[in-house]
Formats: C-alpha cells, structure tokens, sequence
C-alpha cells in the first residue's frame, strides 16, 4: 500500500490524546463515612474492573476512529504496475486518434471514429487543471500540434474527420518524442486511440521512450473483409496509337472466403472500354486481363472499377497512360546514310525518321527527337556530347554505331564514362550468349522454347567478321545484352538514370557481319527505339506523396494551378524547378481520389491543361485485418517494448479504468466507512454499556 500524500500521516499523532484523557482522570470525587463498608468494597472492585475494560475498548475505537481519518487524508491506494511514477510533475497527456479510413468501420454501437473521439472527454477528466494536452491525428495538422487545455482538446477531436493519410505506428510515437520547450520537465502519458491496423502497425521500429507511459486502446471493427484493385501495369511500356493494348489488373480479397465472377470494369474517359469477371481465393489475389486499341494520342484517363459494399472507397483505381502518334528518331551520320536504318524505320509510320550530318546537330533538333543514334560519330565536341547525355538522362535512347577508323580521344565515350573500343578485330566470330532474361528483350523469344534463361544450342545466331576490342570495366549499371564467342561484348546497354544508352562494338553493315540481316536485327532495334520513349507515370498515392514532376525543361510555370477535374476544387502549388524538372508541390491539398489537371494560365484562356496526373487512396488502409489485444501483447513482448499498456474498457468506463491506471486501486473509501464504524462502536459502548 502507498500513500498519495504521506504528509497527512503526521496526523496520527492526535493519537495521543484519547490516551492522555484516559490516563489522566479529571473527575474529583466526594468522600461519605460508613460504619460497615465490607458490602460497599466488594461492589467498588467489581465495578471498577468492569470500567477499566469498558474504558479500554472505547479507547481502542477511538484511536482506530482517529487512525482512519488520518489514513483518508493520507490517500491511501494499492499501485499497479502503470501507477504514476511522475513524482508530482505536472503531465503532458498526448492523445493519437486514427482517422485513416479503415476507422470508417462499425463496432456494435457507432464507427470507430466516433467511439474514439467520445473517448478524449474521459482521457480529458482523468487528469487535474495543471496538466496540459496534445492532439495527433494522421493529417499531422499544424492546429493540434500546440499545447492546450482539457476542454480545448474535447472540441479539437469533435472536429476530426476521416482522412486519406496513412501513418505508421512507429512515427507517431517519433513524433511524441518531440517534447515542446514549455513542457520539457513534464511527465508524458502517451494515449493511442486506433484500430491497429497490420499494414501500418511495424511493431519492429518502434522506438517508446522510457520516462513515458503508453496506453493503447485498440477499437475493433465487427467486419474485416474487404475487395478492391490494388494495382495495374501494361505489357508494353510505350503506346502507339492504333496498336492493341494489353493492361494487368490485381484483385485483392481479404476476406476469408472465395469469390465467384467479381464483374471488373475499365473506363478510359469515362466511357466503358472492357469489362472482365474474376474468380479471387480467400485471402489472396488474382489479376485481370484486359486489351484494347489504343484509339486516341495523348493523355487518357483511366480506372478500373468494381461494386463492393460496405467498403467502397477504394473501390475504383485510377491511372493515367500515354498514347503517341509517332516515335521521332534522329540518325547523325558521320558519313554517309545507313540502308538498314533507312529501310527499317523509313518505310514504318509509326516512326519518324530523320537523317542529319555531324554538322547539322544542334540542342533543339537532339530535344526534339526520342530516338537519337549516332552512326559513325564519337567526337562531336564537349558541348554537344555532354547535351546528348543530358538528353539521354531525361528518359531518351542513345545509339552508339562505331566509326570505321575510332580515335583514342573519343569525347563521347568520355562524356558517358564508357571504355573505348580502339582495337580491330577482322576474324570471324558468332554471338554465343544473349541474355534472355534482361527486360529488354521482353516478348522477343518465346518463353516456353527457353532452356531455363538461355537459347537451344542450336539456335541461329548472326556471324561477326569484324568487331572491335578495347579493356572493358564494366560498371554495376551497364549489361552485356549480347557477347561474342570469345567473350567480347557485342551489345552493351547503360542505364543512363532516366533513358538507356546502346552501344554495339561493329559496324551495321553486311561487311562487318550479317546481323543487319538477321532475323535478330529488328526485334532488337524496335525495343530500341520502343523504349526511347520518355514514359512518364502520373500517379500519386494520397497522404504518401506531396508533390509530383513533370519533364518540362526551362518552361516558367509561376502562376499555375491544379483543379479537380470531377469539380471546381483548385489550389496553388508550390513550385521548384530542379534539372528539366517542374515539382509541384500540392502538400496536404489533395485530399480525393481522382484525376487532377495543371494548367499555366486560367483555363478560360487555355482549356486544355498542361498536364494530367491520376491521385488514390492510399491501398495500405484497404487490409482491413488487425491486431486484437493479445496479438498486440505479444508482438510488444517479442520486441522488448516496455511501459505500454492495452486499456479493454469500453466508452463510458473508461475514466474509472484510467483512474486505476494512473494512481493504483484508491483505498480511501474504504477507510471513510470505517472511521463511521468504529465512532457509531464508541457511542454505542457510551450507551448501552453503563
């Protein structure tokens, strides 16, 4: 048993004064002669032996009538392992309330936001006037993060609402850790009111600290299951118009149990394209299928969307996907023009191609193209060859053809940090090795035909009659994409950090060998210029990302903003230009799924925006599963986390579960009850003890 205030025991000193008065006798007697008091003498002893027991007791129910008083005062309470061990400090009580959207769900009563915010009136009424609060939620808003009193907290949390912002368990208590400056000297109770969700809850990088006590109050949900598109991606990585589209879809069920012919729906600018069923395990995933032509250039909109009840915010995902007219390549002839080239990409409308001399290249003609090759050309000056990586990085392909005489001072070679190739080599060799399983050469060979990821051996393969050799360092980012019998990199791909640069180590024409005419030859140069197109992805997930960049090059966009393109909802965003990149910084604008549009000037001016990017909900607060109270002890035991406590106490009894926690099982009552007790003992002995 401990003591609220040990102090009050100096009051049992009173003690002493019930003994004092029965000690000392002050009542004087009055003397009477008998002639005979043998009868009287007799009497007088018993009498005064029954007195002396009968003051003896009275005596005892007062000390313990006085013992109890003083022991009321005194607070007297049996501690509990999470008893206040503040020392008397005043308390900063931070309180969390998750208003992700998974607490969107229903317990018996209300959804679980509602029964987390009737809560913070109890957590609020636990604690004395001197104590001071703070409020987090998963918005981070700059309103909550100062300190205030116990009914400014009541009115903040009336006010929250759900929200697409997601945060890992781990960094709300980082940021609990944060101590204001007013309130370094204050004992910290820590108050996470949440349904703990197993995607956001990483017991493993909590960090709690030791002078703080943590109490989790877990609300739980009577229903879990939940189905929704967790993603998409396409086959193709660039779109030509009129070409047939192939899109994957994933389907993910958290229920536990199967699902039968879930009808999926794809939308391309609000018009129905496809429409596919879906069988989907309990518990798991499946991905949909869907082709279509690419009818339109340009930006298109698209979602795919399912029907799932009572869930249903994220029952649509959107994206966003590229269609171009054309593929624009630009070959720099050293000499004279390459028939190959000519007769692969010239005759195909889906390119177009166009042929310059060394002389003719300038910044603009390289930024206009996606395709850039140089055939023949190794020193076009520092200040070109540095433009043509700059280009390279921007997301472009670069083609390197050897010239027939190479130098030792290649200045390309040097702007894109690759070995030279110097040495001649004329003797007869065939491609011995292709590495199969590189992205690049993605629907090129027919899987099922493969020997784990290499060709049959008695695959055709193009013959070499001359090549070049030179020390080949190759670097981390750099792959053989196809080597030469004895071990001399024909193609090499670099990986430019936004685009690839191609290099071959032989000439493209049939005196260096027969590739030019094999049936390799233009697969691989298709997947070349294919993916020399800069893909941009415009998706952003809400509450994770706060700005997003577009390749717009030294374009000023002061003045532009972003609108919804369902609504008139519009802001300004911050604006930061950084390497041929505009980032536009939208903070905590974005707050519903959905396309959304930036314009550079009033779109009564210019109806058609600059650019489109696609904005979901965050698929971390679709996994609806949890953690229950015994899964979170023992996840909290696994990892060593101390001074962490799970309250079970439902709305309406948590502040008598809190005053328990806070200062141990109060005594004082019943001590209250028994200085009552031993004064009614006293008055009766007073009455009927005569």
């Amino acid at each position: 048993m401990a003591f609220t205030h040990p102090l009050y025991l100096w009051g049992l000193v009173a003690l002493a004064i019930p003994i004092i008065i029965h000690l000392f006798n002050f009542k004087r007697f009055k003397k009477v002669y008998f002639t005979n008091v043998r009868l009287i003498r007799q009497l007088s002893e018993e009498t005064r032996r029954q007195s002396k027991v009968r003051h003896l007791i009275i005596l005892l129910m007062r000390m313990l009538a006085i013992t109890a008083l003083v022991l009321v005062f005194a607070g007297p309470y049996i501690p509990t392992e999470m008893s206040d061990n503040s020392g008397g400090k005043r308390k900063l009580v931070s309180v969390y309330v998750d208003n992700s959207f998974s607490m969107e769900m229903r317990d018996a009563d209300n959804i679980l936001l509602e029964s987390a915010k009737s809560m913070i009136p109890e957590i609020a009424e636990s604690y004395t006037g001197e104590d001071v609060f703070r409020l987090l939620t998963n918005d981070l808003k700059a309103e909550h993060s100062h300190l205030m009193s116990a009914s400014a907290l009541s009115q903040y949390a009336n006010a929250i609402e759900l929200s697409p912002a997601t945060l890992p368990l781990s960094a709300l208590t980082d940021r609990f850790r944060e101590i204001p400056e007013e309130a370094k000297d204050f004992a910290q109770d820590i108050y996470i009111l949440s349904d703990l969700q197993r995607s956001t809850t990483d017991f493993q990088n909590l960090t709690i600290d030791s002078l703080s006590n943590v109490r989790i109050i877990i609300l739980e949900s009577e229903n879990h299951d939940n189905i929704y598109p967790d993603s998409c991606w396409f086959e193709s990585p660039v779109h030509i118009e009129g070409s047939t589209l192939s899109l994957k879809v994933r389907i993910t069920n958290t229920s536990d149990k199967a699902i039968e012919k879930l009808p999926i729906r794809l939308f391309i600018d609000d018009q129905q394209e496809a429409l596919t069923t879906i069988s989907l395990p309990a518990d798991g995933t499946s991905t949909a299928d869907f082709s279509f032509v690419a009818n339109n250039a340009g930006i298109n909109n698209a979602s795919i969307r399912i029907k799932d009840f009572p869930v249903t915010y994220d029952d649509s995902y959107y994206f966003t996907f590229e269609v171009f007219n054309k593929i624009d390549i630009l070959v720099i002839n050293k000499e004279k023009e390459n028939p190959y080239l000519n007769a692969l990409f010239g005759t195909d409308t889906t390119f177009n191609l166009l042929n310059v001399s060394e002389g003719q290249i300038s910044p603009d003609l390289l930024a206009r193209n996606d395709f850039i090759i140089l055939n023949g050309v190794t020193n076009p000056g520092t200040g070109l060859a540095a433009e043509i990586r700059k280009q390279c990085e921007s997301g472009k392909g670069v083609m390197m053809i050897p010239s027939d005489k190479p130098r030792q001072d290649c200045v390309l070679c040097k702007a894109f940090d690759i070995s030279e190739s110097t040495i001649k080599d004329t003797s007869k060799v065939r491609v011995s090795k292709i590495l199969t399983q590189s992205p690049f050469f993605d629907q090129v060979f027919d899987i099922s035909k493969l020997k784990g990821n290499t060709l049959p051996e008695n695959t055709d393969m193009p013959v070499v009659r001359q090549h070049f050799r030179g020390n080949y360092n190759m670097d981390t980012n750099e792959e053989v994409l196809m080597e030469l019998a004895n071990g001399t990199p024909f193609l090499i791909r670099k990986n430019m950090g936004g685009g690839w640069l191609y290099r071959f180590n032989s000439n493209l024409n049939e005196e260096s060998g027969i590739f030019v005419t094999h049936a390799l030859f233009v697969p691989v140069m298709y997947r070349m210029a294919l993916l020399s197109k800069p893909v941009q992805h415009h998706n952003i997930n809400i509450g994770n990302q706060k700005e997003i960049a577009f390749q717009t090059g030294t374009r000023d966009f002061e003045g532009a903003f972003i609108r919804n393109t369902k609504n008139d909802y519009r802001f300004i965003p911050g604006i930061e230009q950084r390497n041929g990149y505009t980032h536009f910084l939208f903070y905590d604008n974005i707050e519903e799924a959905g396309f959304y549009s930036v314009y550079q000037v009033d779109e009564s001016a210019s109806p058609k925006p600059e650019f489109v990017f696609a904005a979901n909900y965050n698929r971390k607060e679709s996994d609806l599963t949890t953690y229950n109270a015994e899964e979170a002890e023992e996840n909290f035991k696994l990892h060593s986390i101390e001074n962490v406590h799970i309250l079970n106490a439902p709305p309406g009894k948590l502040q008598t579960a809190l005053e328990t926690l806070n200062h141990g099982r109060q005594l004082w009552h019943y001590f209250v009850y028994l200085c009552l007790l031993f004064l009614l003992a006293e008055v009766v002995l007073l009455r009927i003890w005569k």
